[in-house]
């Protein structure tokens, strides 16, 4: 039984995969936009899930009724609902270009070992499932991928522009041709699917035969030559030292004969050549001739090389770039591959009676109570207590949160940004209002996660 969520049809599994995805994430974008939704997230997140599992089951239904199958049913439904809680996951954090470009080296990986199976086993099934379905992931992926770095370039510069008014978006050209070219794939495929054939290709390589294994006869001609114009003063050079070994005369010296001095001496017996050269002065030639062909690939390699350095450099303004040692950095990568060990960020010590512990305090509470609530390092302070009014649900807990970090905010802001240390009475106000309200949460708090856990992932 293929595990698919339409078996009757590849197109129809792909096409229903497509539309379970955007429709998690739509989800999760109506819900965050408007939080008196909120109540209708959970029903939305299950409908995919019920379909799925409907499409799975549903065709073979009575074979499941009178018992059989009951194993790979039990294994499709463990398998989509794995998926659906890993959609979901990712869904709701957003189509990220880091985890899109895992999964997309991940799929094609597992597409090419499944290509080399079927070449060592000869499945023709396989292989030809493959022969589209290789191309189609592989471009629909780069497309993925630009579309997912067009989004995040949009969101910087909307974030970077803040209330500033409307700001003119370079990446709706990249949209409309990222688009156009998907269109033109579609249309491709289309037309190679049912207007041409393999054996039109195969007629058309068999015309083209001639041509392609004329071209290669020029071509070995050409390299040809070229080996023997550079491998000639190395066979002259090597008969000298011979010669000189043996203390014979250069006539009776050489023992390799290259393809130019065989040539030479068919050209004399044929009565076509009746020069004579000295061996001495044909052999400076050559090498003359080597240096020179040795001495232009080295200023072409040079040139080529060099030619970044003679246009003028404009460094960009908002860019600092550091003189780092690469060896020290490769260095450093080489310990941690051996280790397997992972990069762990230190968090600077500070005084617990300090307004940035107090801050740091809160942050690491929401953090610990939802990973969804942590606070981006591209966010300022106010930008991140507005996306928590946005985000949190209506309840006593959040609410209470939300309105101590605002008048924590507030106070957060001149210490840290102005170097203003904030007043004794008001730090001491703050520390008490915290303990309070982090003694209070702490004793409602399986409450308080239990219905977290009610609205985050099942």
């Amino acid at each position: 039984m293929p595990l698919l969520l339409f078996p009757q049809s590849d197109w129809l599994a792909f096409l229903g995969g497509l539309i379970l995805l955007w429709w998690a994430r739509s989800v999760e974008v109506w819900t965050e936009q408007r939080p008196a939704r909120q109540r209708w997230r959970a029903p939305a997140r299950l409908l995919p899930l019920a379909l799925a599992l409907g499409g799975v089951w549903g065709p073979l239904l009575p074979q499941l009724l009178v018992g059989r199958f009951l194993v790979d049913f039990s294994l499709a439904a463990l398998l989509l609902v794995w998926l659906w809680r890993r959609a979901l996951a990712r869904a709701r954090l957003g189509f990220e270009h880091e985890a899109l470009t895992r999964s997309f080296r991940l799929g094609f990986l597992a597409l090419l070992a499944s290509l080399m199976l079927a070449l060592l086993a000869p499945w023709r099934d396989l292989l030809a499932v493959l022969s589209l379905t290789l191309p189609l992931f592989f471009f629909s992926g780069l497309l993925t991928l630009s579309l997912a770095r067009l989004s995040t370039i949009r969101r910087q510069r909307l974030r970077r522009a803040g209330d500033t008014g409307a700001v003119a978006d370079p990446t709706r050209p990249w949209l409309l041709a990222l688009a156009l070219l998907s269109l033109l794939i579609l249309l491709l495929v289309a037309l190679l699917e049912t207007i041409f054939s393999f054996v039109t290709f195969q007629a058309a390589i068999t015309l083209l035969t001639p041509v392609v294994a004329r071209a290669w006869d020029w071509v070995s001609e050409v390299l040809l030559w070229l080996i023997v114009l550079i491998l000639t003063p190395f066979f002259d050079l090597f008969a000298l030292v011979v010669a000189a070994v043996r203390r014979e005369g250069p006539a009776s010296a050489p023992v390799l004969i290259s393809p130019a001095t065989l040539r030479r001496q068919l050209l004399t017996q044929q009565g076509q050549s009746h020069l004579s050269v000295p061996p001495l002065l044909l052999m400076g030639g050559r090498l003359l001739l080597l240096l020179l062909i040795i001495g232009g690939l080295l200023w072409l390699v040079i040139r080529v090389v060099h030619l970044g350095r003679w246009q003028s450099l404009v460094p960009e303004v908002e860019e600092e770039r550091e003189m780092l040692n690469p060896l020290a950095l490769l260095g450093e990568r080489l310990r941690q591959r051996r280790g397997q060990r992972r990069r762990r960020v230190l968090i600077e010590p500070l005084p617990p009676t300090s307004l940035r512990w107090l801050y740091r305090a809160w942050l690491q509470d929401l953090a610990a109570r939802d990973r969804t609530w942590v606070r981006h390092p591209a966010e300022t302070p106010q930008e991140y207590l507005a996306r928590l009014r946005t985000s949190l649900p209506a309840t006593t807990s959040t609410q209470q949160l939300v309105e101590f970090g605002d008048q924590l905010t507030q106070a957060y802001l001149p210490e840290r940004y102005g170097g203003q240390p904030a007043e004794a009475g008001r730090l001491a106000a703050l520390r008490q209002s915290w303990k309070k309200l982090h003694t209070s949460l702490s004793t409602r708090g399986g409450r308080f996660d239990d219905r977290q856990k009610s609205e985050g992932p099942s």
